[in-house]
């Protein structure tokens, strides 16, 4: 036996970190996305944003400038103040005091430390704590330095920077001796003497001095920033070797229409609401526009997702063709609940979100389906978007159809349920049914083959239908039951006329039947033959009408050519239905002999996943898995479990999951 070791991790050593590759990964999520250098702008305004005070309206501000040629230690360093904030409140606290979950005022000790989220109740924009190390990626000595003035009327200097592979240091320095250290270093620059944060970027990166001077950084702040600075009039200024810039709202959203025009098309939605697991959200608005695609910059098409009053990304995959969407362009903001679900999704760069996620998925569906609506009503594109998301499910549930018939065949039971002989046939198995009180239990046939084919001088044996009553009362109804052919509907035999008769409350009637069906040549052509019954109301009751058809169900074979190949595997369909909202699905005995899988739409777990195709197609991959296992332990003699597996619970449940986890892999796997 191995003996345990304990280890005194209390006074082990703190494991080496290596900040240069932390470094270069930040910077290289950044590069991903839109470069260092527009994550700059982001992270610096986006900071100086979160820290507004409560009169912000009347004092915020947000300057960024470039210092060349300057005396001191440093050259060439660019300047990021914020004013009408709280500045870096807080004390210096120590490793130990940094154990206890930080409260909003210690604004200081949470920007100098790593990763040290900010609480949901500040309502803040960024929350991942590591938006500082892009300044400091931002610096060629991979070091910034920073200030504030407080309302205590305190002054303090700090620095930050990456030293080493394993070092990242901080240090500060209070009142008399930061106005001596901030002299020292930068001997043109003013201490703060307004309530505020300043950070210091101590000789930047070329792209960001180029940037600032092109003006190609102001672009990104007012693509970035244009809510805040249209909603409350935010002062965002860059001050460049060539003078000073102001951000502003782009013209392509100032000016967005409200009514369309020859050239122009818009849609426009407020406080549309939907429901996430039972918690009602608002879509607080929706502008987009259409103009011909030509007529749209490449840097404008899309759908601008705001969070916060910040731009995230634009939005572009949606289900129209392309010569439509890229004309489209505009935004979408959420309300405060949906913005906090939403930032849970959101990347850790802030540049895109998880669609997967609940709420973005949601949201994902959301705009898809609008976009939908404006192109069928609005742009002349051809299809209602009812149809065409029925005809998108559809496509997806083939996929998965195609894939569960797969597994079923490769386990042994791709026939399951099918006619009275050959392999796979389990005398008894009935799928479940979403039973509804009034119904038809048409027997199973019993056909000469293993599939659905009937060859000249064979019989289909035990035609008859049972007719099943659980309300409370008695229904004056008329039965049918008959052939006939699938490609031209024309009758052929009748098994039941014309039946009239009182279907009695709580019971069952018949069976009609069983009939015998002798096919010679001669009498029936080849083809495809259906036998179907039905249920008539004949008279008007609280629930029915006269005329309402009851119940119908339907049987078919193949005379003398083969079964489609979609008609030769275990599983017939895979169908979308609304059930009770706790039900993932049923399933039940097809047309066909095989069996359909009615998923329910209506599930939490269904809408969660959105309009993710791929996710859609495992999910229903998962469901039909487990009905197999279900419709295989109904059989009378199992082909997924042998006897020790059957006669033991325990043992059998650890066969399921060890099953279903085969199957999953095997799924994966063939990807």
């Amino acid at each position: 036996m191995v003996e345990e070791i304990n280890l005194d991790l209390e006074k082990g050593r703190d494991i080496p970190v290596n900040w240069e590759h932390q470094l270069k990964n930040i910077k290289d999520q950044y590069r991903k996305e839109k470069g260092v250098v527009h994550g700059v702008q982001k992270d610096a305004v986006q900071n100086g944003w979160d820290a507004r005070a409560n009169d912000f309206e009347k004092k915020w501000g947000f300057t960024i400038q470039l210092h060349t040629g300057q005396p001191g230690t440093f050259p060439t360093f660019v300047t990021m103040t914020d004013e009408g904030t709280y500045g870096l409140t807080g004390s210096v606290l120590t490793r130990e005091e940094m154990e206890d979950e930080l409260p909003v005022e210690e604004r200081w000790a949470r920007f100098q430390s790593s990763f040290f989220s900010k609480s949901e109740e500040e309502g803040a924009i960024g929350a991942r704590g590591q938006g500082k190390f892009i300044f400091i990626g931002a610096s060629k000595k991979h070091r910034i330095y920073y200030d504030t003035f407080r309302s205590d009327e305190t002054y303090r200097i700090g620095i930050h920077g990456v030293v080493s592979k394993t070092k990242c240091v901080i240090d500060q320095w209070d009142g008399e001796e930061g106005l001596r250290k901030i002299n020292e270093r930068f001997p043109t620059l003013s201490p703060l003497t307004k309530v505020g944060t300043r950070i210091i970027i101590v000789d930047p990166i070329d792209e960001l001095i180029d940037a600032i001077n092109d003006g190609s950084f102001i672009e990104m702040i007012s693509e970035t920033w244009w809510e805040i600075i249209q909603k409350f009039g935010a002062s965002i200024r860059v001050i460049s070797d060539k003078g000073e810039t102001s951000a502003k709202v782009p013209d392509f959203l100032a000016e967005l229409p409200k009514n369309d025009t020859k050239e122009v098309k818009f849609w426009y939605r407020e406080n549309d609401k939907f429901e996430i697991s039972g918690t009602s959200f608002r879509i607080k608005r929706l502008h987009i526009a259409w103009k011909e695609p030509d007529d749209v910059p490449s840097d404008e098409k899309g759908i601008v997702i705001q969070r916060r009053c910040m731009n995230v990304c634009t939005f572009n995959t949606f289900n129209i063709p392309r010569n439509i969407s890229d004309g489209l362009y505009g935004y979408i903001q959420f309300d405060d609940e949906l913005d906090r679900l939403m930032s849970a999704a959101e990347s850790v760069t802030h540049y895109g979100f998880d669609w997967r996620r609940s709420g973005a998925s949601q949201v994902r569906g959301y705009i898809r389906e609008q976009v939908s609506k404006f192109a069928y009503e609005k742009l002349e594109f051809g299809v209602d978007p009812e149809i065409r998301r029925t005809r998108e499910r559809r496509e997806v549930e083939k996929r998965a159809l195609s894939i569960a018939n797969q597994v079923a065949k490769i386990l042994g039971i791709d026939s399951l349920g099918r006619g009275s002989k050959g392999k796979g046939k389990r005398k008894g198995v009935k799928g479940k049914k979403d039973k509804h009180p009034i119904r038809l239990d048409l027997g199973e046939l019993n056909l000469p083959n293993e599939n659905l084919r009937v060859n000249y001088g064979e019989t289909v044996e035990n035609i008859k239908v049972s007719v099943i009553n659980e309300t409370d009362q008695d229904i004056k109804s008329q039965l049918k039951m008959w052939l006939f052919s699938a490609e031209d509907g024309h009758i052929i035999e009748e098994f039941v006329p014309a039946t009239d008769f009182v279907l009695k409350k709580n019971s069952i009637k018949g069976p009609f039947g069983p009939f015998a069906l002798r096919l010679e040549n001669g009498d029936y052509l080849p083809g495809h033959y259906k036998i179907r019954t039905r249920l008539i109301c004949m008279d008007n009751y609280p629930e029915y009408d006269k005329g309402d058809i009851l119940a119908e169900r339907t049987k078919s074979f193949f005379l003398e050519i083969d079964p489609p190949e979609r008609f030769s595997g275990m599983w017939e369909d895979i169908v979308g239905v609304e059930l009770d909202q706790e039900r993932l699905g049923v399933y039940s005995v097809g047309e066909y002999g095989g069996y359909v899988y009615k998923y329910n739409l209506k599930h939490k777990a269904y809408e969660a996943i959105g309009d993710d195709e791929e996710a859609i197609v495992e999910y229903l991959f998962r469901l039909t898995n487990q009905a197999i296992i279900e419709i295989d332990l109904q059989s009378d003699t199992s082909v997924l479990f042998d006897e020790e597996e059957l006669g033991d619970p325990v043992i059998l449940a650890e066969k399921m999951g060890s099953l279903k986890g085969v199957w999953l892999n095997d799924y994966y796997s063939s990807e």
